[in-house]
């Protein structure tokens, strides 16, 4: 991320949450090196996720078709992404160390108990959700 040359492609801040989370990102990069956040954010690029960005073509990954059109030389996204980039020919996958990461926490809200909203709900927090949802990337529920 420090080479000047590299070009980064992300989602779209204020139009995607991943986005969002990569000027997130950004900040912690500040706090561990002062300016190298701003830095980053100078040489980012937001490709997907806002109104006047690339069209996706359906069925592609944005981040591998980003890459592979030329558009980025690294793209930032999201983590659950990752079982299925590292089966892509031509794409490195590479994490970002948890020290530095960002951990959003998403909220569950029931907005009408009817009883198709409640099978989702106890799927969801249930063991076969949960092990769903770790599957695809996401941390495990915890109780805090």
């Amino acid at each position: 991320l420090r080479n000047p040359t590299l070009r980064i492609g992300t989602s779209t801040p204020g139009c995607d949450p991943s986005g969002d989370y990569t000027w997130a990102f950004f900040d912690k990069m500040d706090a561990l090196e002062r300016g190298l956040g701003q830095q980053l954010r100078e040489r980012a690029i937001p490709l997907v996720g806002g109104r006047d960005t690339v069209r996706i073509p359906q069925g592609e990954l944005a981040s591998a078709w980003v890459l592979r059109q030329g558009l980025a030389d690294l793209f930032i996204g999201y983590a659950h992404y990752a079982k299925t980039l590292r089966t892509l020919p031509n794409v490195r996958y590479v994490a970002i160390p948890a020290e530095y990461n960002i951990q959003c926490e998403y909220q569950l809200a029931l907005l009408e108990a009817s009883k198709d909203a409640l099978a989702l709900v106890e799927f969801m927090l249930g063991n076969g959700g949960q092990e769903f949802l770790i599957a695809a990337g996401f941390i495990p529920l915890t109780d805090e």
